[in-house]
């Protein structure tokens, strides 16, 4: 008896040969973001499963974005030549799709491998950027907060990050925007407290949250069609904290949520990716809209 999981799927107009994915997963081994021949044991036996697609582990699209001394990155020359090593090994063994999950930890940077704690770092530490200048726990590094040109540099990394990646031959890249790093914080007001005008309601604090994300995915986007016509930027993981009310704003209703991300499921079922559209669609449910949504969406 057959099983779909077993059965190839085209997505954004890539054919995986199964429906098996492998998460990305922290390793933890890198040195000053460059990976090595750990990476290549762990990813390798990945690769010999045959799974349909392989994402790498959260790779760090400047030295201050990595989680930890010990995370991958891809914003050097010695970055992407280790990775690029990592990538070929894997397609030398079997037939997998492997892509890469590019990365900003934002004020969550700096801080010890798990065993080793998991705290921010004291000996060693970097300095960490964020939406605005409030540290994740109360002993943790406060964070710069980002000005103008603190995003335009880091958009400018996202963009260099995934012309790297196509260059060493990745066929999907996932921009991560979950787990409350960089382009999550910009999400919620717990991390998020850039100035807003005092009338505005949800839908204007949404529209502005998501705007750096957006421009992010914009300009993966971008690269990605015009350099490599069927490399897709999947992603973003980014609605996660949408769905825990004390992360909302106090004049945002539950019931609202709920509307909001009806929406982002049917956006992405027909746009495969949360853009500045989906976003605005998406307002459009939340606003009571649902019409006109349904009518964009058929469009």
């Amino acid at each position: 008896m057959s099983s779909l999981l077993f059965e190839p799927i085209t997505l954004a107009g890539m054919t995986l040969p199964n429906r098996i994915a492998v998460a990305p997963m922290c390793q933890y081994s890198a040195d000053n973001g460059t990976m090595n021949d750990w990476h290549i044991a762990n990813a390798g036996s990945f690769a010999r499963s045959g799974p349909g697609l392989i994402i790498l582990e959260a790779s760090g699209v400047e030295a201050a974005g990595r989680i930890t001394h010990g995370c991958a990155g891809l914003y050097s020359d010695e970055n992407e030549a280790a990775m690029a090593r990592v990538v070929a090994f894997c397609k030398s063994v079997g037939h997998s799709k492997i892509g890469v999950q590019l990365a900003h930890a934002g004020r969550k940077a700096s801080t010890q491998r798990p065993w080793e704690g998991g705290s921010a770092l004291s000996d060693g530490a970097w300095q960490t950027y964020a939406p605005s200048a409030m540290a994740f726990e109360p002993s943790w590094h406060t964070p710069q907060a980002l000005d103008d040109d603190g995003l335009a540099r880091i958009k400018q990394a996202f963009v260099s990050a995934a012309k790297r990646a196509l260059r060493i031959d990745m066929d999907v890249i996932e921009l991560h925007a979950a787990h409350g790093y960089l382009l999550h914080q910009f999400l919620s007001p717990l991390s998020n407290q850039r100035m807003i005008p005092m009338a505005d309601r949800w839908t204007t604090a949404c529209a502005i949250h998501w705007k750096f994300l957006t421009r992010c995915v914009r300009y993966g986007q971008k690269i990605g069609r015009c350099l490599y016509g069927y490399l897709p930027v999947i992603g973003s993981r980014a609605a996660g904290m949408l769905n825990k009310p004390h992360y909302l704003p106090k004049n945002c209703k539950t019931g609202a949520v709920r509307r909001f991300m009806s929406a982002v499921v049917a956006i992405r079922r027909y746009n495969r990716l949360l853009s500045a559209r989906a976003i605005r669609l998406a307002l459009l449910i939340l606003s009571g809209n649902a019409s006109a949504c349904r009518g964009s969406l058929s469009a």
